[in-house]
């Protein structure tokens, strides 16, 4: 679990250009999607502050700060490998566990008990509701075989893909 990168002001600009690089941030962040319609791009970036920064595919970006505490916890999967870095109110589970799918532990994230355990888990400063990482590394996630992950994931996307064309007709 990794925290993202925080910058100056000058160092942000609204229109792209080759010298800098897309930054994923709160607003972006929607329950189980990305929404890249608002993005900002950071300039001067070193190598080690990119590397460590980058999203990868199956990264989970999570809410971790922010001063409306229904959003933290809020989460998403990135689905296909991005030349994009994620900003400091998010954290990013990387690299989860073999024994764990990402699709399944996005799922999870989005449940009511693991929303319960992170909201409860915040500490609050100047009207900012803070998930400290060390409690999200602390978080109970229960978890049966991969092929029981697999079978839940497949029925879950079929669920809310018939819910979404219900809502289209």
């Amino acid at each position: 679990v990794e925290r993202g990168i925080s910058w100056k002001k000058s160092d942000q600009s609204k229109s792209k250009n080759v010298n800098n690089i897309p930054v994923l941030r709160i607003g972006n962040i929607k329950e189980k999607h990305l929404d890249l319609s608002d993005l900002i791009y950071l300039n001067g970036l070193s190598e080690d502050q990119y590397l460590k920064n980058k999203v990868f595919k199956d990264d989970i970006l999570l809410v971790s700060s922010n001063g409306n505490l229904a959003y933290v916890g809020r989460a998403c999967k990135i689905t296909e490998s991005m030349e994009f870095v994620f900003a400091s109110f998010l954290s990013a589970i990387k690299n989860v566990l073999p024994h764990i799918l990402p699709d399944f532990l996005l799922y999870y994230l989005s449940s009511p008990m693991a929303k319960n355990y992170l909201q409860s888990s915040t500490s609050t400063g100047v009207g900012i509701n803070n998930l400290k990482i060390s409690e999200l590394r602390r978080m109970p996630v229960i978890f049966p075989p991969l092929e029981t992950q697999k079978k839940i994931v497949q029925k879950l996307d079929y669920i809310i893909g018939q819910l979404e064309e219900k809502k289209k007709e």
